[in-house]
């Protein structure tokens, strides 16, 4: 219940606010993000290399392999890796918010604790 009702809160703008839903992309601190967003893009089009995102070369310093996870989810599945970066961040919002409300009521052994949680 917790893990829905943070998706009904924070994923809102994702499902019903652009006309293209789960398209957007985060612009916070974006030189980082797109380089990120490189390292899945590459993987998706099934280039695996270890190298640097934008000069393809030399060592990588990004944490690759959540990005690569993403790339690889996005061409499993055929979607864009944009997309894939956004289903698989709100499905590990909705995993990470489900945990603390179970934690939450074993804990307080109250089971509208669990409401606390997507806070």
């Amino acid at each position: 219940m917790a893990g829905l009702l943070h998706v009904l809160i924070l994923g809102r703008a994702l499902l019903f606010g652009p006309a293209r839903p789960l398209t957007g992309f985060r612009m916070l601190v974006s030189p980082d993000q797109l380089g990120y967003l490189a390292i899945s893009v590459n993987v998706a089009s099934g280039d695996l290399a270890r190298v640097e995102p934008y000069t393809e070369t030399g060592i990588n310093t990004y944490p690759r392999l959540y990005y690569t996870f993403l790339g690889l989810v996005a061409r499993g599945l055929g979607i864009g890796p944009v997309t894939a970066w956004n289903l698989v961040g709100l499905a590990a919002q909705f995993l990470l918010v489900a945990v603390l409300a179970h934690t939450v009521i074993t804990i307080g052994r109250r089971l509208l604790l669990g409401i606390v949680a997507p806070a």
